[in-house]
């Protein structure tokens, strides 16, 4: 402040401040700029600290001001003597008790004008000096970490649906997918912490993202689908939404709402619950199957998504726009998932595992520029799923692994857990004929899901279906010789029939209100069982075809019915419900069902499949592990015993269908492997990218 010589009362005078400012979290000065800040330091006094916070003691605030004196004479002679007298009361106070200078004045008192010549051009050379230090922080920013992040033994990273992290908006704390017991559930971890810790009540959740204030977590559960909020200081989590929702992924928007995706677009909804509000409407000129991964823009006018166009891999996807005014969206660019960087920027992940950023005007919902390659090897599982996360404040995380997981692995697997490999691609919902020496499976490629036809062990591929863009689930007729399958080539989703060599065209061979989204084939013959509607609004239903067209229901309610499963003998009646509040389970006799009903599952399972012998029933547990159930059916039906066959959390899991098959001779199960999928451990962190963002982008 214009002092010719800098001594140790300069420090007296920088301490001053900075307790000033603990005590009433402002500095004793302010201003717009700095020469206002500099003006008010010459010609003003501190505001009183006891007038700001009355339990100041006097003698606290006689030494702060004394501190501060404008002459350094006045002030302290040390620090030690400044400690001693915060640390005695009587060396700030006169015999009348009335608050005092500590430090005697000495040399005399100069007046403003004088000190205002002699501190004016100082100043500016101190304003020339930050102005120069300000350049060089610009020129000189700092530099680009990365780093990985490994999670503790016991705590890794789980295989689940959707995007399985997410950054608080400051950046101080992750929240992802890790283990639980029986399936996953929320793990948080604080950065400056070694450790995580579960989160209490998130059992079975997936796709979790934060609330604005970094201090509640939005997530959802499958198995029932359900919409959740938790708070991370201990509260149990609380329900938005049970209905009208989907579970890929969500955005807590400025506005205090939800973003999520349903089953026809983006909606949103309270927090604490309320009516579901739509957001986007599928466009199907353009073939729009689901609108998904929300996130909604700071200023709160769009929201950007991923747009999925039907096919079952991630090479079939692209970014999308909404104008939250008007719920026009429109599209951006080629990716599988993006999201909003401060600054003006949109970074998004396509289908081979390339972050690209490109600058991104939020008020008029464009891109401004190309996009540049900032990072190569992100994780891309099936189905576009992407654990991609950006704070406020800048720090990335994402998982590594590439586009590997976008393809999948055929496998046998033996009941102690060994794995051949068969064959690498989209592959879905695979399908054993009654022989096993044939295979049908859906396979994605491009915008379609086709079935296909393979010999075994290692015959050619042959494609059946040809009309229509999702041709899936199939299933054999019991004679091997034709395959029943799901398509959508007549508008819905209905049943159609085909011979397995092509050599005749499809039939349809059941067609419903509702649509008809699987179904199996009674060994012989004389049953078609089928579940219609899709969740939460799922029944089972049956018809003999060629001789009763007429549906009986065998399970119907208001629960989700789904995965039907008969036995070899058509007597028991297997299937998946969530009427407890989980998916469990359960048999039934058959046709007859409504006599009688036992649980089979004991914390939670799906996609149950018939041994070819009868005597066991197989299902996978939350985890994804199989599970043998051993069961006998004199003198009534009962499970003698259950085990756990191998861990499944590599293979791919889907709750309203099998996604696996049995050999003939029970010991070997056809099954499909996430490449990239299973327990992951380490994330990689990049911090201070924004200044080599700026660098290769720009703004534009």
């Amino acid at each position: 402040m214009g002092e010719r010589e800098i001594t140790p009362k300069a420090d007296i005078y920088a301490l001053g401040c900075v307790l000033y400012e603990m005590l009433t979290a402002e500095p004793p000065f302010t201003g717009a700029t700095a020469q206002a800040i500099i003006a008010r330091v010459m010609t003003e006094e501190p505001r009183s600290l006891t007038l700001q916070r009355k339990t100041i003691p006097p003698h606290v605030e006689a030494a702060v001001r004394c501190a501060l004196q404008k002459l350094p004479a006045d002030r302290f002679g040390s620090a030690a003597q400044f400690a001693e007298a915060l640390a005695h009361p009587e060396m700030m106070r006169t015999p009348a008790g009335t608050a005092a200078h500590a430090a005697p004045a000495s040399g005399g008192a100069r007046t403003w004008k004088r000190r205002a010549g002699t501190a004016l051009p100082w100043a500016l050379f101190g304003l020339a000096a930050l102005a120069a230090l300000w350049l060089w922080r610009r020129a000189a920013p700092a530099p680009v970490s990365r780093y990985s992040v490994a999670l503790a033994e016991g705590q890794g990273m789980q295989s689940g649906q959707g995007p399985r992290v997410a950054i608080s908006p400051d950046g101080s704390r992750i929240v992802y997918l890790g283990p639980g017991e029986g399936g996953g559930r929320l793990w948080v971890r604080d950065r400056d912490r070694l450790d995580a810790r579960p989160i209490v009540g998130t059992e079975g959740a997936i796709s979790p993202f934060f609330s604005p204030d970094g201090q509640r977590v939005g997530f959802y559960t499958v198995t029932p689908l359900r919409l959740k909020v938790v708070s991370l200081t201990g509260e149990p989590p609380v329900t938005a939404a049970d209905s009208g929702i989907d579970w890929d992924g969500g955005s807590w928007g400025p506005d205090d709402y939800i973003y999520s995706d349903s089953p026809d677009g983006l909606v949103r909804v309270r927090p604490g619950g309320g009516p579901i509000e739509r957001v986007t409407r599928l466009d199907s000129t353009r073939k729009e199957v689901s609108h998904n991964y929300p996130d909604v823009l700071p200023n709160g006018r769009g929201a950007v998504f991923t747009i999925w166009y039907g096919a079952g891999n991630s090479a079939d996807h692209a970014i999308g726009v909404v104008d939250l005014r008007t719920g026009r969206h429109t599209t951006l660019v080629r990716g599988v998932y993006a999201r909003y960087v401060r600054g003006g920027y949109l970074a998004y992940v396509t289908a081979d595992g390339t972050l690209l950023v490109a600058p991104f005007d939020q008020g008029r919902l464009q891109l401004t520029g190309p996009g540049t390659a900032l990072a190569e090897g992100v994780s891309v599982r099936g189905f576009g799923y992407v654990d991609l996360a950006v704070s406020r404040t800048g720090t990335l995380f994402y998982l590594a692994g590439g586009a590997s997981g976008s393809a999948f692995d055929l496998v046998w697997v033996r009941r102690n857990g060994s794995v051949e490999v068969v064959d690498s691609g989209t592959y879905d919902a695979p399908a054993l004929a009654p022989d096993g020496r044939h295979l049908a499976v859906t396979v994605a490629q491009g915008g379609d899901q086709q079935v296909w036809v393979r010999a075994l062990p290692a015959g050619p591929m042959s494609k059946l279906t040809f009309e229509g863009n999702a041709n899936t689930r199939p299933t054999w007729t019991p004679d091997g010789r034709s395959v029943t399958y799901t398509s959508n080539r007549s508008g819905t989703r209905q049943q159609f029939t085909q011979r397995a060599d092509g050599s005749a065209p499809a039939v349809l061979q059941l067609q419903h209100p509702r649509e008809v989204l699987e179904a199996q084939w009674s060994r012989d013959g004389r049953w078609l069982v089928y579940r219609n509607g899709a969740m939460p609004a799922a029944d089972i239903l049956a018809v003999q075809p060629g001789r009763d067209t007429t549906p009986v229901a065998l399970v119907a309610t208001r629960f989700a019915e789904r995965a039907p499963a008969l036995s070899p003998d058509a007597r028991w009646l297997a299937y998946v419900s969530d009427e407890s509040g989980q998916s469990e389970v359960y048999v039934r006799p058959f046709p007859d069902a409504a006599r009688a009903k036992w649980q089979v599952s004991l914390h939670g399972g799906t996609e149950p499949l018939w041994a070819h012998s009868g005597r066991e029933l197989f299902y996978r547990d939350p985890s994804g592990a199989v599970v043998s159930a051993v069961v006998t059916s004199q003198p009534t039906f009962a499970v003698v015993r259950q085990a756990v066959l191998f861990p499944g959390s590599t293979f791919a899991v889907d709750d309203s269908h099998h996604e696996y098959d049995i050999s003939p001779d029970d010991q070997r199960f056809l099954m499909v492997r996430e490449r990239g999928g299973g327990e992951r451990s380490d994330l990689i962190v990049v911090e201070n990218w924004l200044e080599e963002l700026r660098e290769k982008v720009g703004r534009r």
